[in-house]
């Protein structure tokens, strides 16, 4: 089996956590698990078909597991053949694909900008860096940290439209 662990595929694992939960500890640490279970899986040279769609699917489990441990509830093996919304009710459904919709045209907008200003909206807004810090870790000024931010915000809500 090819390493598949790149920078992107696990920005994409990141990305995945985080649109559950906006806290970029919980969101750190979650990723954190389902790579670590990947790898083992893949280091046992487990037999897998179809690794991204073992891959997605546990990591769906990973995540519905640690919302209801957040939420104080009870895991059972039942709750993951459905899924998240197994008991949801119909309204929240509707909420959830919207936002889900939401997202796609969101990442699908961030997707198109220039690698530069994907950078810096990753490390502002996904790694809640703060400007000194991005400017620090990109070896540039303060000043061009804003500016790149402005210009990938701009550039993300011209690709939306």
């Amino acid at each position: 089996m090819e390493d598949i662990f790149d920078e992107e595929f696990i920005n994409k694992v990141y990305m995945y956590c985080y649109k559950h939960f906006y806290d970029s500890e919980k969101v750190q640490d979650l990723a954190h698990d389902i790579l670590l279970e990947a790898v083992a899986a893949q280091k046992s040279n487990r037999k897998i078909d179809n690794f991204y769609a073992w891959f997605w699917r546990m990591a769906h489990n990973k995540v519905c597991a640690y919302i209801k441990l957040r939420n104080n509830e009870a895991v059972s093996l039942e709750s993951f053949i459905g899924g998240l919304y197994e008991f949801a009710d119909e309204n929240e459904v509707d909420k959830d694909l919207l936002y889900e919709e939401e997202m796609a045209e969101l990442r699908q907008a961030v997707s198109k900008i220039s690698k530069i200003h994907k950078e810096v909206i990753v490390l502002y807004y996904l790694e809640q860096r703060t400007i000194k810090e991005i400017a620090n870790i990109l070896s540039v000024p303060e000043g061009t940290v804003k500016r790149r931010l402005h210009d990938a915000k701009k550039e993300i809500k011209t690709n939306l439209n």
